[in-house]
């Protein structure tokens, strides 16, 4: 049947050959910085919403302006040669950031 999709291989796909490559890295917090550049830059605003950041292990709300200038609040940007994360406020002296994040690679 035409509609029936047929499974892949198990070696069919192979990570070296797709477009996306995970991106990890971690901070810790200093009382005074807001914002965090990623080792790899994110050129595809649409990857933007797969920037993930932990704060002491939690998840933080991404949003496209702050409501409350706190920091678990972040922004992501990108200004033609580095992408950013922005917190609201400066995460506190020795809390562990972790960024979880797609890009093109």
């Amino acid at each position: 049947d035409v509609n029936t999709p047929e499974p892949l291989a198990a070696d069919a796909v192979k990570f070296s050959n797709l477009k996306v490559r995970p991106g990890a890295q971690g901070a810790g917090g200093d009382g005074s910085t807001v914002a965090f550049v990623l080792g790899n830059r994110i050129t595809d605003r649409a990857w933007d919403d797969r920037v993930l950041v932990f704060r002491n292990g939690q998840l933080q709300q991404k949003v496209s302006s702050f409501a409350n200038n706190d920091s678990s609040e972040y922004t992501v940007t990108d200004n033609g040669s580095a992408t950013t994360v922005t917190f609201g406020g400066a995460p506190l002296a020795n809390e562990v950031i972790f960024i979880s994040y797609l890009y093109e690679g």
